[in-house]
């Protein structure tokens, strides 16, 4: 899956909340709170279950009490019939959004967009893991773009990728 690539702590799992697939990036996150099998199937399974079957809105977050560290998951959306997108994170890190959002004063969207931008993916792209039109997204990176003082996304992606990495997100 082209997400594997994209750098970031995202999952999937079906509504029973079983894992189905999960960038690198989660298990060595999991590894380093001392998540294993086990908590998976017994702990986090059963807490998604229970959170998906209330329908939680996109972007709600959800703690997690893992053997090592405190973490958060955030809901990004139904992607498929009975596959669902999250982001993990440790609690006290905050989510790359959350870090660009605060150095320049973004929007969640506009954070959003600025990230997959520093990932690689195209407007259609963005727009479609967002959920959004192409021309959506064109318009929130005309406001990341005057935000950041920049002219192109080559050079928004190079901002976010140097603040990301200056602050060890990166890497």
């Amino acid at each position: 899956m082209a997400l594997d690539t994209a750098g970031q702590n995202i999952f999937t799992t079906d509504s029973s909340g079983q894992m189905l697939w999960a960038t690198p990036q989660v298990f060595a996150l999991f590894e380093a709170a001392l998540v294993d099998s086990k908590w998976l199937d017994s702990i986090l399974a059963p807490l998604l279950r229970a959170w998906l079957s209330r329908q939680p809105e996109q972007g709600r977050k959800l703690p997690l009490d893992a053997p090592l560290k405190k973490l958060q998951c955030k809901y990004l959306g139904e992607i498929n019939t009975n596959e669902h997108l999250f982001r993990v994170f440790e609690e006290d890190g905050g989510t790359d959004e959350d870090a660009l959002k605060k150095a320049f004063v973004l929007t969640d969207r506009e954070a959003e967009v600025l990230l997959w931008i520093a990932n690689g993916k195209t407007n259609r792209e963005i727009a479609q893991i967002l959920e959004m039109s192409p021309r959506t997204v064109n318009k929130h990176l005309e406001q990341v773009f005057r935000k950041l003082g920049v002219e192109n996304r080559t050079a928004a992606a190079s901002v976010a990728i140097r603040l990301l990495s200056e602050s060890g997100r990166l890497g």
